[in-house]
């Protein structure tokens, strides 16, 4: 009974509805700003560097980036999706030198210290005490080391897991998908992330790879259409598999 509550306030309650509405209006916004760029580069009034700049994978990974911030719960995720956009973003540009291979690694170490300042460090400590849980979500960041997390729930929702310099894996084969829509929010940063699922699970990718790769290497014959499971987000010169 408890556990049905609480899904029920997570999904329907105000702050499900607030997270949901700010995401909705956050990819409005950037809908109606997309449209005003191209209808500016159709009428041939858009500034060429403007142009190169918003026609471009890497502002598709900043705008991923605002819309997990503004939907509250995977704000590190999403910062990690705006700061990576953005330091590649400079880059195409030529405000940072061509070379991104000498600047992108020290610019990934600040992140990992900021991450760490604004609260990471518990998690860091948390992953190395527990290795096997029964919740229905988690939330796992690998910073410099490896983890392995045993996740075995009844009505498993979602999670965010954030690997940089080190590598996760995320054992789900023990789960069993609640009722609606799952997403993991995935974030690797040199690094790698392997998900373990049910063999029956659809899991749909839409990660972003940047000098990296994400793949599923199951035997995809058997799945069930019900069960669904989303992983989304970005590699960067990481990457990760799916395996049952």
């Amino acid at each position: 009974m408890e556990k049905q509550m609480d899904y029920k306030r997570d999904f329907t309650g105000e702050a499900g509805c607030f997270a949901i509405r700010q995401k909705s209006i956050m990819f409005g916004v950037l809908l109606i700003a997309f449209g005003v760029f191209w209808l500016l580069k159709q009428l041939e009034l858009l500034d060429p560097t403007i142009e190169k700049a918003v026609f471009s994978w890497q502002a598709l990974v900043i705008g991923f980036g605002l819309i997990g911030i503004a939907g509250g719960k995977a704000r590190i995720v999403g910062w990690m999706l705006v700061l990576v956009g953005s330091v590649f973003m400079l880059g195409r540009l030529e405000v940072l030198p061509a070379d991104l291979s000498r600047i992108v690694l020290p610019v990934i170490v600040i992140a990992a210290g900021i991450l760490t300042m604004v609260g990471a460090g518990s998690r860091i400590r948390k992953q190395w005490r527990v290795s096997g849980s029964d919740a229905d979500s988690f939330d796992e960041l690998t910073i410099f080391g490896g983890s392995e997390r045993i996740i075995s729930s009844p009505g498993f929702k979602g999670g965010e897991v954030v690997t940089i310099f080190g590598g996760t894996i995320i054992d789900l084969s023990q789960c069993q998908l609640a009722p609606g829509k799952h997403t993991i929010e995935m974030v690797t940063v040199f690094g790698g992330v392997t998900l373990i699922v049910p063999p029956d699970w659809h899991v749909r990718t839409e990660v972003v790879n940047v000098m990296g790769g994400f793949s599923d290497k199951r035997n995809l014959a058997n799945l069930d259409p019900e069960k669904v499971l989303i992983v989304e987000g970005v590699a960067v010169f990481g990457g990760g598999e799916i395996k049952s």
